[in-house]
């Protein structure tokens, strides 16, 4: 038999470890390195050279990124993907391709585009999101040519982004970047 002073010391101990590990609960959304991540659907999350931003209209997260799945043979980035979540940690959404190789436009150009190193920054004044990223061509003898900075703008966060333009900064040629909106 076991006596009514340890049934309770049981009880304690029950009830201490199930409080220890009741915090663990809520830590589903683990980044574990060496595994790919994965969306709310099951899918593997594509979003390379990614940016990220807390959106002031909702404040859920959004991270862009590039999206670089072949097809048809052609290695050229695909698009930019968006995906959201309430918090950093995950879960994540896939929101969509927010903007893809169709919606490019430079006059007296053409594509294959590249686009790499989506940033987003949300303007105050406008209320536009605004998409900034490397827009370039594929390489030709293992270089870029165009070089430009591509802009698009969306009401929301999750888009759609409509292309503005693509352009050298100050007349420079542009590649690897990263945006700092002031406050």
């Amino acid at each position: 038999h076991i006596s009514v002073i340890d049934r309770v010391a049981m009880v304690r101990t029950a009830m201490g470890l199930l409080a220890a590990l009741l915090p663990l609960t809520h830590c589903a959304h683990i980044v574990h390195p060496g595994t790919h991540w994965m969306d709310t659907e099951g899918n593997r999350i594509e979003a390379h050279a990614a940016g990220m931003l807390q959106s002031p209209l909702d404040a859920r997260w959004y991270w862009y990124g590039e999206t670089k799945k072949e097809h048809a043979g052609q290695s050229a980035t695909q698009g930019i993907n968006c995906y959201s979540a309430p918090s950093i940690a995950g879960p994540w959404t896939f929101e969509g391709r927010v903007l893809g190789q169709d919606d490019v436009v430079v006059p007296g150009e053409h594509g294959r585009w590249v686009m790499q190193r989506p940033k987003v920054l949300f303007n105050n004044r406008t209320r536009r999101f605004v998409l900034w990223f490397h827009l370039d061509q594929p390489k030709r003898s293992g270089k870029y040519k165009f070089r430009r900075v591509g802009t698009a703008t969306a009401k929301l966060p999750a888009g759609p982004f409509t292309f503005v333009a693509g352009f050298r900064p100050d007349g420079i040629p542009s590649l690897d970047m990263n945006l700092f909106l002031d406050p």
